[in-house]
């Protein structure tokens, strides 16, 4: 008898967790401050790099023509055209991220940690801003939407990446608050 009350207790406050975190969610619209720390994971991907020169050929009418050929060089072109990632950043009340670490990984097995920096702006569930690393193009959001505690959205690094990502900030409340360790 114990244990199923136990397991009913259990339940209903898994429930009134869950129905609270769905009430914070639908109120999220009403808050235009990203502050907090939001766990940023994402894709990008980008055209192939092919370094090329224009050289002159005769064609078969004897005529020059122009054509486009790889250069002599080691590596004529780049591949590692997609990565994955995730930032945990700590944005503070003006919407500026301070120094947030991230991690990625390149389709060639590359891992590179960095910390970034920038700044988010969200204004009724629409998120836009930029996330620079040190040495790197900045990220810019084109199109993300945050409802509540969570979003995700579109972004592009350059001309020539593209990105989608999906920020949370109520996994780390979670995490902390249902997640501990038994006492000991």
């Amino acid at each position: 008898m114990i244990r199923k009350r136990s397991a009913l207790v259990y339940a209903l406050s898994a429930t009134l967790a869950m129905l609270s975190i769905m009430e914070s969610a639908r109120a999220g619209c009403n808050a235009n401050n990203p502050a907090g720390t939001w766990h940023l994971m994402g894709m990008q991907a980008a055209t192939p790099d092919i370094k090329s020169t224009t050289v002159t050929v005769k064609d078969g009418s004897n005529l020059n023509t122009q054509i486009k050929v790889f250069q002599n060089v080691a590596n004529p072109y780049d591949n590692t055209t997609a990565g994955v990632f995730k930032c945990v950043l700590t944005v503070n009340g003006a919407g500026d991220i301070q120094a947030s670490p991230c991690i990625a990984y390149s389709v060639d097995g590359t891992l590179n940690l960095s910390t970034v920096t920038g700044n988010l702006e969200l204004t009724s569930c629409n998120l836009s801003g930029k996330i620079k690393a040190p040495g790197d193009t900045a990220v810019t959001i084109r199109e993300g939407h945050i409802n509540g505690t969570s979003g995700a959205g579109i972004a592009t690094q350059g001309a020539k990446r593209v990105l989608v990502f999906y920020a949370d900030q109520e996994l780390a409340r979670l995490a902390a608050s249902v997640f501990r360790p038994p006492a000991a």
